[in-house]
């Protein structure tokens, strides 16, 4: 005979996980972007997180690096949490090793899915430059912050300011600037 348990998941606990999962991934994403030798142009800001951009295509070990950190700084901080605070999180199962890789490894996946997602996305149709730049611009709902750097080579090589750039950009998107393939 089986006795099926219940099995409850504490929604502040959880929230709270997603939450520090989420913040520690773009810490690291923010620390990571800012290694010398390599111009940084802009900062993008959407819905899904920060990304840095280059004037220059960085090292691919640097690019995997970049990858990498976020997730596994986020899940190490998230285990911690979740070593502290397992009981409370999900009840009717028994607590153990496996039952929080498990969970560390669904909310990596899950919450990690769009960086997933667009580095398998940058491996067949890779932007970099000018072309990223366009890009990254062109989305609407994208706040993009430039860098002293990047200000100077809006003025330089477009002969505007960064609000006019986005403006005109984003009034002159097209299917060749919103980095879908052709």
């Amino acid at each position: 005979m089986t006795i099926a348990s219940t099995i409850h998941v504490a929604l502040l606990p959880a929230v709270e996980l997603i939450v520090l999962w989420l913040l520690t991934a773009q810490v690291f994403t923010l620390l990571l972007a800012l290694v010398p030798g390599i111009p940084l142009i802009a900062w993008c800001l959407n819905p899904l997180g920060i990304t840095a951009l280059y004037l220059r295509q960085p090292p691919s070990f640097y690019r995997f690096i970049q990858f990498i950190v976020p997730l596994g700084g986020a899940a190490l901080v998230d285990a911690t949490l979740l070593h502290l605070r397992m009981s409370p999180l999900i009840s009717g199962v028994v607590d153990n090793l496996p039952l929080r890789i498990g969970v560390l490894t669904g909310i990596t996946i899950i919450l990690g899915a769009p960086r997933i997602v667009g580095a398998l996305r940058e491996l067949r149709y890779p932007l970099w430059g000018e072309l990223r730049l366009l890009d990254r611009a062109a989305r609407p709902g994208t706040i993009v912050y430039f860098t002293p750097a990047g200000r100077g080579y809006l003025r330089e090589r477009f002969g505007t300011t960064p609000e006019e750039f986005v403006r005109i950009v984003r009034r002159r998107s097209s299917s060749l600037v919103t980095g879908t393939p052709l």
